[in-house]
């Protein structure tokens, strides 16, 4: 069976980091694509001032468009309400039953999966691949004993976890962790940039920052 990429996201707006990390695993696993989805309520990173989805779900679609692997999912748009990592998998497994997803995450939300909703039911039922982000660690045991024994690292070379992909899936999920090159750009610090004028060139992607400048979005963050 096949596997693709799940990366999910407010993409508030979409940087360069995520295209980053969604990159990093497609090498890592030969996966032939990666699929971004953009939530329509986020249940952890709800914020005053979130972009409307629809300048959301433009953005992450420019971004999509620079890369032929990359593709966008709209199945929390269309779900509406909070959206939950839990059912987007479940509904995209239906929807592709001869192919099995990966869904990617960082490890500051790694160590946060106990808040989600059915964090067991998530693991137990999909793999899941945990790639470093700027400013997190991801500490021995954490976030409990029960998660962490499920690790496998996987080195960053180009299908370096595709035997680990490909091998019989136990019972119990897997959880592999990706150490990858940090690219230390974050949504707040776009935000924040744009806010004070400073250009936006190693930040996100060139249609992603005229779409941006065009709306006028983000001009006021932070400010009181």
């Amino acid at each position: 069976m096949t596997a693709y990429g799940v990366l999910g996201g407010t993409f508030d707006p979409v940087h360069l980091g995520h295209l980053h990390a969604a990159r990093c695993v497609r090498l890592a696993f030969a996966l032939s694509e990666v699929v971004l989805v953009p939530s329509a309520i986020p249940p952890h990173k709800s914020r005053p001032g979130l972009a409307p989805m629809e300048d959301r779900l433009a953005m992450v679609r420019l971004a999509a468009r620079e890369e032929t692997w990359l593709s966008v999912s709209t199945a929390e748009l269309d779900r509406g309400g909070v959206s939950y990592t839990i059912d987007t998998l479940t509904e995209m497994r239906g929807t592709r039953p001869h192919a099995r997803p990966l869904f990617i995450l960082g490890t500051d939300a790694f160590l946060e999966l106990r808040t989600w909703r059915e964090p067991d039911a998530l693991v137990r039922r999909f793999d899941l691949v945990v790639v470093d982000r700027p400013g997190s660690s991801l500490p021995a045991g954490a976030p409990d004993p029960a998660l962490a024994s499920l690790l496998q690292t996987v080195p960053f070379s180009p299908g370096a976890g595709l035997a680990l992909l490909d091998a019989p899936r136990p019972a119990q999920g897997r959880v592999f962790r990706l150490e990858i090159p940090l690219c230390d750009v974050s949504s707040s610090e776009v935000r924040r940039c744009i806010a004070r004028g400073a250009p936006l060139d190693l930040l996100v992607p060139p249609a992603v920052a005229r779409y941006i400048q065009d709306q006028g979005l983000y001009l006021m963050e932070g400010r009181p």
